[in-house]
């Protein structure tokens, strides 16, 4: 157990050090784009791709998560299984994007101006970025499933920002783009060369299958079985895209551009989570395969414990630094209020501190649990970003998103303990053993 402790310790540090290249890159890519674009244009840069993520959210990240945990329990004849599990979800992809394609020339046909001026940009998403992105995902969670935890990160994250970053610069040498949809262009061509790249990682395994009916039986079972993944990665996701969509209905660009810098700051602040979740979530579903409860709580909450005296110190540091910071990398026009900046630190605090609390449930097969809890907190931080975002901007979304997180958190984590008797909180394990014996 210490043993695989202390490897577990090394591959997060491992998985936290790329964690911070990844978001290094991605702040001097949202830096670049700033710069290049002004703060109109990349504002309606931003809200057009997290539309374009949103609309794809089942297939982006939903099927990825529930193809982590159907590849973690293979053993026997994994090759197969595995090149099975791609080629249902290429079929899957295609009739998702076949669906979202038909409905929105649909309801451009009876709205003549749905979207407006975005709808065209919208639709380059869902044909490229919306699927490529998809591949990119699940591959990558196949590959983390299979003891190659880094390596799956390399792909996910790091690997199409450095590409989209180097065909910014090449171009630039040739043309100025001054237009947020030629860099949407660039960011699709960035998706097709790192899936490429994805599938030449997997060439060994991977067999391209013509469809049949056996295979749209195995797809239905497949559907039927990831539901419950894919709604509650949904219902997390929304969370963090739906109030930069709806400042992008209720606000100028300008608006919605000074809050993405402001979270992509704060995001650093949950670093130690997200690259901890990455490594975890394999060895979570082995371990409820094998029975080992007391194994798992000592995974989350020794992971738990860094990551958040890690955000506590990042949160600091850049409420602290905040104003110089974006000041000097961006222009004062994109400074933020002091409560504001506040206010969206809280949300990867609050994350942090229930710790994986989500993956556990998942991962323990109590899916429909956290959906059903997940559900219920995004309806309610909806209802308050609709009230609050176009009466106070910025810090409705703050306010909003805040609340879901803080009460999706207490709830998984009370259902964990309750049910599984797992405590994925290293500070509420400390409060629950000084309890005990006060009773």
């Amino acid at each position: 157990m210490e043993l695989e402790i202390k490897n577990l310790n090394q591959k997060n540090f491992l998985s936290l050090f790329l964690n911070i290249i990844y978001s290094s890159l991605n702040f001097f890519l949202i830096f670049i784009l700033a710069r290049f674009l002004g703060a109109a244009e990349f504002g309606k840069y931003i809200f057009s791709l997290s539309l374009v993520k949103f609309i794809g959210l089942p297939i982006l990240i939903g099927y990825p998560y529930f193809l982590l945990k159907k590849s973690s329990f293979l053993s026997k004849n994994r090759s197969v299984e595995v090149n099975k599990l791609i080629n249902r979800n290429l079929y899957i992809i295609l009739f998702y994007l076949l669906f979202s394609l038909v409905s929105f020339l649909f309801l451009k046909l009876i709205i003549p101006n749905f979207l407006g001026n975005y709808f065209n940009i919208i639709i380059l998403g869902i044909i490229f970025i919306t699927p490529f992105l998809s591949i990119i995902n699940s591959i990558s969670s196949i590959i983390r499933s299979s003891g190659g935890e880094l390596k799956g990160l390399i792909m996910e994250n790091l690997l199409q920002n450095l590409i989209f970053i180097l065909l910014i610069f090449f171009l630039k040498i040739f043309i100025n783009l001054e237009n947020y949809s030629s860099y949407i262009f660039l960011f699709a061509l960035s998706a097709f060369i790192t899936l490429t790249y994805s599938f030449y990682q997997i060439r060994k395994i991977f067999k391209f299958k013509i469809f049949k009916i056996n295979l749209m039986k195995n797809m239905l079972r497949n559907l039927k079985e990831s539901t419950s993944f894919i709604l509650f990665q949904i219902f997390v996701l929304v969370d963090k895209l739906l109030p930069i969509i709806i400042l992008g209905f209720c606000q100028a660009p300008e608006i919605v551009a000074n809050f993405k810098i402001a979270v992509q700051i704060s995001a650093i602040s949950g670093l130690a989570l997200d690259s901890i979740n990455k490594i975890v979530q394999p060895r979570f579903a082995k371990g409820f395969s094998n029975k080992e409860i007391n194994k798992i709580e000592n995974i989350a909450l020794t992971s738990n414990k860094f990551a958040f005296i890690y955000a506590i110190a990042t949160s600091l540091i850049i409420f602290i630094f905040y104003e110089k910071f974006i000041g000097l990398f961006f222009g004062s026009f994109f400074i933020l209020p002091k409560t504001t900046v506040f206010l969206i630190l809280l949300t990867p605090l609050v994350n942090s501190f229930f710790g994986s609390v989500g993956s556990i449930i998942n991962m323990s097969g109590n899916e429909k649990v956290s959906i059903f809890y997940c559900g219920i907190t995004l309806l309610i931080g909806t209802i308050f970003g609709l009230v609050l975002i176009p009466i106070i901007g910025i810090n409705g979304a703050a306010i909003s998103t805040l609340i879901s997180s803080l009460l999706r958190g207490f709830i998984l984590w009370n259902k964990s303990k309750n049910l599984l008797n797992i405590n994925s909180s290293f500070i509420l394990s400390k409060v629950h053993k000084l309890i005990i014996p006060l009773k």
